[in-house]
């Protein structure tokens, strides 16, 4: 993990998003694999709620079911409000416009 390309591709401007691919061979889950995420790899909640924007972005559904996704995402991050303190601390950010508007 200390050598994950993640922070050279979200410098590079590249979309980094979390997958399962095949959940048969690969033995894990995207539940799992945010929670690795949030354990190894970001350094704030900001990062993760990124990585879940940016993946239903780049879904490939059609646009009106894609924005659809985007939309719900959206709305669940802002309703979670807070991680609770059974994370250990990690990823405790919340998300503010000037967060936003610099990752752009």
């Amino acid at each position: 993990y200390e050598t994950h390309p993640r922070p050279r591709f979200l410098a590079a401007g590249v979309r980094v998003v979390l997958a399962t691919d095949n959940r048969f061979f690969s033995k894990t889950s995207l539940s799992r694999e945010y929670d690795i995420a949030a354990e190894r790899l970001c350094e704030r909640r900001f990062d993760l709620e990124r990585m879940a924007l940016d993946s239903a972005a780049a879904s490939f559904l059609p646009d009106d079911r894609r924005a659809r996704l985007e939309r719900l995402v959206a709305s669940s991050i802002e309703a979670e409000g807070s991680i609770s303190a059974s994370d250990g601390g990690h990823a405790s950010h919340r998300p503010t416009s000037s967060d936003r508007e610099a990752e752009q």
